[in-house]
């Protein structure tokens, strides 16, 4: 549950009586009474009414937060009305029975605060009308709603929500319909806190309609916001963005600088939903800086305890609980201090996390007891189920699994309708626990319940960033259904439970993708809003000029200049997304679209197979792992090791042909011929063993294939063209191509029988498919970009004749990798040219007519032109550069296009994934020739999110990349094999042009090693 619900639940146990003073006499003749209040101080004034006589009395005040009581003669407390109930100027008419005397009482609401000033004034007294009486009654019932709800027990709760539905008719019936919409704010907020979730939401809609009738637009935002916290309980996640957009419109519009900075807050936990902790983090860190420690206002005292508490979520889940404790222990005594049991509650809920991510289960359970007490005494159900799914955890931990049944089964009868991440949680434990004692069928009952609402969730999601999180949640069950699937085949192998099992392992490939594709194929048909298509091009450039900016300061720039650019940098991402939110909402079509189903097995065979083409798709489980073998007449499974087994080898064949762990310099060219013999030994070892698991079991069915591989884990790291041949026998192809080997070696990698592609999944390729079958041919050929200009003190920059270039430091540039991040023994940060990208693009270009080819080279190879719209003109689209990684934010991973210009100024050179997202392409072939391109965020279920991803969303068919940091001079070669086998005279399909061009590398004794040649994967179409 977002833990920003005080925006919500705002309560304040303020302090109305304090140290009394002498009071004054309040009479009309009087000019208005200014004054400050000091810290302890109360201030009383003398109100005498006849008998019939109404008075009208007025308060206003700073940002001070006060309280102002009205009591009888009798000293009886009659109503009271604080900031935090009525913010603002209040105006308020009280009326006299008969004849007395009335005390008007103003004190700080928290005794900590130092200085309030306000102004007060007796405005005018008159005979008592039937209105004014009712107004008086009205602010009487409106206490009464206030109290009822501060008592935070859920029958007081429920009469709180009761009265103010009453008090919120009454005053629009006075025709006052912000004060109606404040009454009605108190009832939902009463109805949330006692677990009365869809009335809470119902009253939070007619709260809206009560300030936008009357034109209280900072009120309003406030209420979108609150819907936006009661959407995400129930699980409504399109609804919760597009409050959140709402919101945040009418901030900018009133330029409400406090209500924008609660949009910030509620960005940060979006930010946490979908996993992007990062941006979370950074806008945690401004807005406590923002809010200072020495600050006595109740709303920023709040404020700032869920701040912390949402610090020390982001920190926890960044692997650091030690500071997560720093501030959560603040928040918790903040909360103490205020009496806010509800984040007190929520404070002790996360340090119960804490603990448990330190290890210390005995802790951990202490805080969670003391949390489930708390919620009990309000009432919260919703508390209680995630106190229960908690504690199943720690009974987990504590090797206490009869206790963690029972606390799941009782988190699941709590009564409570939210369909969220906890309930779903618990239901995947209970299934795993049902699956260990051997109870199968109701094991695959639970995860089907869990699968049903994460799909939903997903199914809801409005950005790509939610969907991906709820699918890769839902990844985790559905690789429980395969392994119980698997097993039931084993107690019945007719009845199909293998087939069910394939399927629900493409079930949770690439969903999201799935989803980017078919909306994509609806935007595209529809008329988009261009002033909100405008605005979303300025912002992506705006963010890749400031990426560029990172680029130019990682190394040397002050840490202030660096955290500013990260600022604006999380601020426009947020108006990107709240700007894409609107463009949904305002395209209902897309907005309501039904998504793609994964195909069955039938349809994957007659739509994605042929009969020379064979998919592998692997299936990692903790116990045990799968590979499904589809052809496009049958269907096998073969069970191999668990994750436990497979990952440790995989990592090791990646490290060992990237050279991961080649040390920057060598004593001598002998060490360094010695290094390089034993990595290649390590990595033939490793390899070989790995191909043994993955590959022999089904060496019988390649034949001569082409093989369509969908990885799962660390297997997308794997380079599957360099693992060696093992069992079987080489075809004719397969010796002739291994001819020319030196036989000093056996080794044979798969590349030399097989045509090899990976898949995020099957499906994927249907869809691509799909949205191609209705395109025509791209008019031209190619459009090539390379050997941007970096430096400014690159030789090509036009300097005035006096001017002298600055030295530059020599490099080996046979042996320069084209990656991004070098640093010379100066500590300067060097952005190396990459010379045989030119030698690359000229010998690539030479096969195409002038006329069918764009050459963006040097200067010319800069986001400008990378960015046009022209790009669609072209069949393929080659990018020769550096590629820069950004495995936390892949929406910041990019390519390095030329930093600066001819007369040596800066320029935006970046291009980033986002910018891929808003191309408009319909080429063939899109190639990456750059370092680590094929790589990304590594997301369960949907595999690396990064360029890759972006370029297929664009319009590409396929995209070539690669999976490590390559060598410039070899990949210059390996790219000129690759066009000459497309453009040459063999006219060659991609994938097989592919296996050639790395077939011809392999046969040179200079780049025999896999390290030269096997990064390179293609991804889509063959």
């Amino acid at each position: 549950m977002f833990k920003f619900v005080w925006l919500f639940l705002l309560c304040v146990g303020g302090n109305i009586v304090a140290a009394a003073q002498t009071a004054s006499i309040l009479a009309t003749n009087q000019s208005p009474i200014e004054r400050p209040l000091k810290s302890g101080e109360s201030h009383v004034y003398q109100l005498a009414l006849a008998a019939g006589e109404a008075a009208d009395v007025e308060l206003q005040a700073d940002k001070s937060y006060l309280n102002f009581a009205v009591l009888s003669a009798a000293n009886d407390l009659l109503f009271a009305l604080s900031d935090s109930d009525a913010p603002g100027r209040k105006r308020l008419v009280i009326v006299a029975e008969r004849a007395t005397t009335f005390s008007l009482r103003i004190a700080p609401e928290r005794s900590q605060h130092t200085v309030a000033n306000y102004q007060l004034k007796l405005l005018e007294k008159h005979p008592a009308t039937a209105v004014d009486k009712e107004r008086f009654a009205l602010h009487q019932l409106d206490w009464e709603v206030v109290r009822l709800y501060r008592q935070q027990e859920k029958n007081a709760l429920l009469q709180a929500a009761a009265k103010g539905r009453e008090a919120s008719e009454r005053w629009l019936a006075l025709g006052e319909p912000e004060r109606a919409g404040r009454m009605l704010q108190r009832a939902g907020r009463s109805l949330f806190l006692a677990g009365q979730y869809p009335a809470a939401i119902e009253v939070c809609q007619q709260v809206i309609s009560a300030f936008q009738q009357a034109g209280a637009k900072s009120a309003e935002a406030i209420s979108w916001a609150h819907l936006a916290v009661l959407s995400y309980v129930k699980g409504d996640f399109l609804q919760m963005f597009r409050a959140y957009a709402r919101a945040g419109l009418l901030w900018q519009a009133t330029h409400d600088e406090e209500g924008a900075r609660f949009g910030r807050l509620l960005q940060a936990y979006l930010h946490l939903s979908t996993g992007n902790h990062p941006q979370a983090e950074t806008l945690c860190r401004q807005l406590l800086a923002e809010v200072s420690t020495g600050r006595t206002d109740e709303w920023d005292r709040l404020f700032r305890e869920d701040v912390l508490l949402a610090l020390g979520k982001v920190v926890v889940q960044q692997g650091k609980p030690r500071q997560a404790l720093v501030y959560l222990e603040e928040a918790l005594a903040l909360a103490r201090q205020s009496h806010n049991a509800l984040i007190e509650g929520m404070v002790l809920h996360e340090t119960t996390w804490v603990w448990k991510t330190l290890q210390e289960p005995q802790k951990a359970l202490q805080h969670c007891e003391q949390v489930r007490a708390l919620w009990e005494a309000l009432g919260q159900g919703l508390g209680q189920r995630d106190t229960y799914v908690t504690l199943g955890y720690l009974y987990l931990e504590l090797g206490r699994k009869k206790e963690a049944r029972q606390a799941f089964q009782h988190a699941l009868v709590v009564e409570e309708e939210a369909a969220s991440y906890p309930l779903s949680g618990a239901l995947l434990a209970l299934a795993r626990l049902q699956h260990d004692d051997g109870e199968l069928k109701e094991a695959l009952t639970s995860t089907e319940q869990a699968l049903h609402i994460l799909e939903g969730l997903a199914s809801q999601a409005p950005v790509d960033g939610l969907r991906v999180n709820f699918y890769g949640t839902a990844h985790d069950a559905h690789k429980l259904r395969t392994d119980l699937l698997m097993h039931l085949h084993e107690r019945h192998p007719t009845a199909g439970y293998d087939v069910a099992a394939f399927q629900t392992s493409e079930t949770s490939r690439a969903r999201a993708l799935l989803d980017l594709l078919r909306e994509k194929q609806v935007l595209l048909s529809d008329n988009l809003d261009p002033t909100l298509t405008k605005r979303v091009d300025e912002l992506r450039q705006r963010l890749a000029a400031l990426t560029s900016e990172q680029v130019r300061l990682r190394v040397g720039a002050q840490s202030s200049q660096r955290a500013t650019l990260a600022a604006t940098q999380t601020s426009l991402l947020a108006e990107l997304e709240s700007v894409t939110i609107q463009m949904r909402e305002r395209h209902p079509r897309a907005a309501t679209l039904t998504m793609p189903a994964p195909l069955t097995l039938r349809e994957m065979q007659q739509q994605v197979l042929d009969r020379d083409t064979l998919l592998l798709e692997y299936e990692l489980g903790e116990e045990r792992s799968f590979v499904f073998v589809v052809s496009a007449q049958g269907f096998q499974t073969f069970v191999l090791p668990g994750r436990a087994t497979i990952e440790p080898l995989a990592w090791q064949v990646y490290e060992t042909s990237a050279r991961r762990r080649q040390p920057r310099n060598f004593a001598t060219l002998q060490a360094k011929q010695t290094w390089l013999q034993q990595n290649e030994s390590e990595f033939t070892q490793a390899a070989t063993k790995l191909s043994r698991m993955l590959l022999q079991p089904v060496a019988a069915l390649l034949s001569d294939k082409r093989l369509l591989i969908v990885p799962d884990g660390a297997l997308h790291y794997v380079p599957f063209a360099a693992l060696p041949v093992v069992g079987g026998q080489l075809s004719m192809a397969g010796k002739m191509a291994t001819t020319n080997r030196p036989p000093t070696t056996d080794y044979r990698p798969l590349i030399v029988q097989h045509e090899l592609l990976t898949l995020p999944s099957a499906s994927t390729l249907a869809a691509l498919r799909s949205q191609w079958a209705e395109r025509t041919a791209a008019p031209k050929t190619l459009a090539m970009f390379a050997d941007p200009v970096f430096d400014p003190t690159d030789e090509r920059i036009e300097l005035p004749r006096d001017a002298q270039a600055p030295g530059k430091p020599s490099a080996d540039n046979q042996e320069r990798l084209r990656v991004l991040g070098e640093v010379d023994a100066n500590g300067n940060f060097l952005i190396p040219r990459l010379p045989a990208s030119r030698a690359e693009a000229e010998a690539v270009l030479a096969l195409v007519p002038p006329e069918q080819r764009q050459a963006s080279l040097g200067f010319e190879a800069n986001y400008q032109n990378a960015t046009k719209n022209e790009l669609s003109q072209y069949r393929f689209v080659h990018f020769a550069t550096h590629g820069l990684l950004d495995e936390k934010q892949p929406e910041f991973s990019g390519l390095l296009f030329s930093q600066v210009n001819r007369q040596g100024g800066n320029e935006n050179g970046f291009f980033t994934t986002l910018d891929a997202f808003h191309l408009q392409l319909n080429a063939e072939v899109v190639t990456l020739s750059g370092c680590r391109t094929a790589l990304g965020k590594a997301v369960s279920g949907e595999g690396l999110i990064g360029l890759t991803r972006g370029f297929l969303y664009a319009g590409a068919r396929r995209v070539v990349a690669s999976l490590w940091q390559v060598n410039d001079a070899a990949t210059a070669e390996l790219m000129q094999q690759f066009y000459q086998g497309m453009l040459g005279e063999k006219k060659l399909a991609p994938a097989a042009a592919l296996r050639a061009a790395q077939l011809a590398m392999l046969q040179n004794p200079r780049w025999q090693s896999a390290y030269y040649w096997a990064a390179f994967t293609i991804q889509g179409e063959w």
